[in-house]
């Protein structure tokens, strides 16, 4: 029974020696996984029994801990505020000269740290650092609260993007179904932009347009990719010309010496059209109509400038005869100063008798003749109401059929 006693006993002075007591170590404990946390931390030729002395940390075995001599300059002994390292037992944040610093396990930390989910940025002297940062030749944004910041930013009024990571983003980004452009400081453009050999336009909140965009009071068009368009373009069915600055042209405008009329919304007009003071002709290309034209078996001229003429017109040599209506007329016409015949080409006879047997003057004035008979009876004809007079319209160009 006795030795029972003795061996029960013993086993417990051996457990008393092997287990660690829970009272006997302290919570201001240092402890440090190697030196190079021990100089950061301002430790530095550790004595057996200091706080942060361990037996990994000496390698020598003689009693001192992380000698400062083989720091390799990494031992700091004060903070920037002269405060000797060492001595302060700071954990988590701490403002000091309204700077913030950041320990863990009573050393203070550099570099990044993710802190409650944010991630912080510490400069080698342990300071917490906000704004702009270029790490590893990338740029950061951390706002006054040290965050790194992530997605839209505007910062100095102007707006940025940083990815998931934290890297701002620059060139083009496509967000949320929109494309943007960042330029080379970062900076998210807007309005018209050069991009490499194209135009583009961005919205006053940074998205690319496409399709029909008016800016300045004049409508542009892009294509699906953003390309500013210019030249001919045919859109819904519908034909547009763009200027060479890209601006929709509207009105009656002169294309590669062709002439063409365009809406006010811009589409190519085809067909007899009004504008301004006179009836115009376009073709089924758009195309401006000049000279002869023939519609429903009826003969039109178009002057010049395009212009349908009416009343009297002369074309190179010929005067014809075109009613209110812009039509070709034949046979005999009253006018102001008096019959006048044109033949089948429509052109007015002069100096000569006409099919029917009558004579015109120089004029192309019908002129009455003594009937060739033996009596002076004079030629009678039946005379509609005269036409109002009119002048004369010429041209140099002629009669095309």
């Amino acid at each position: 029974m006795k030795l029972k006693k003795v061996i029960i006993c013993f086993f417990a002075v051996l457990v008393s020696f092997i287990l660690p007591i829970e009272n006997t170590v302290h919570a201001d404990t240092v402890h440090f996984r190697n030196c190079s946390e021990a100089w950061a931390a301002g430790y530095g030729d550790i004595l057996v029994g200091e706080p942060g002395y361990a037996g990994h940390l000496d390698r020598d075995k003689d009693g001192t801990a992380c000698e400062i001599f083989k720091s390799g300059g990494q031992y700091r002994s004060r903070r920037e505020d002269g405060k000797p390292l060492n001595k302060v037992k700071a954990t988590g944040w701490e403002q000091v000269d309204s700077k913030w610093y950041y320990y863990e396990n009573y050393v203070m930390v550099t570099g990044w740290k993710k802190i409650s989910g944010i991630w912080y940025y510490f400069n080698s002297s342990g300071v917490m650092q906000t704004g702009w940062q270029q790490l590893s030749g990338t740029w950061y944004y951390f706002n006054s609260a040290g965050a790194m910041e992530t997605g839209w930013q505007q910062i100095s009024n102007v707006w940025y993007y940083f990815d998931n990571n934290g890297y701002m983003q620059t060139g083009w980004k496509y967000l949320s179904g929109s494309w943007y452009y960042l330029n080379s400081s970062g900076g998210m453009v807007t309005g018209w932009q050069t991009i490499g050999n194209n135009r583009y336009l961005f919205s006053s909140s940074g998205t690319l347009q496409t399709g029909w965009q008016q800016s300045g009071g004049v409508w542009y068009y892009f294509d699906s990719n953003g390309y500013l368009q210019t030249g001919w373009k045919q859109i819904s069915g519908v034909w547009y010309f763009l200027n060479g600055s890209g601006a929709m042209e509207t009105g009656l405008k002169e294309i590669g010496g062709t002439k063409y009329y365009f809406t006010d919304s811009g589409a190519m007009q085809t067909g007899w059209k009004w504008i301004a003071d006179g009836y115009y002709y376009f073709k089924s290309s758009g195309a401006m109509q000049t000279g002869w034209y023939q519609e429903n078996n009826k003969w039109y001229y178009l002057a010049e400038n395009g212009k349908m003429v009416t009343g009297l017109y002369q074309v190179y040599h010929s005067t014809y005869y075109f009613d209110g209506s812009g039509v070709m007329k034949t046979d005999w016409i009253k006018l102001g100063d008096g019959w006048h015949y044109f033949d089948k080409s429509g052109a007015m006879l002069r100096n000569t008798v006409t099919p029917d047997g009558y004579y015109v003057d120089q004029e192309g004035i019908w002129k009455e003749l003594p009937k060739v008979s033996t009596t002076t009876e004079l030629i009678p004809i039946e005379k509609a109401e005269a036409v109002p007079e009119t002048t004369v319209q010429t041209t140099t160009e002629e009669q095309v059929q």
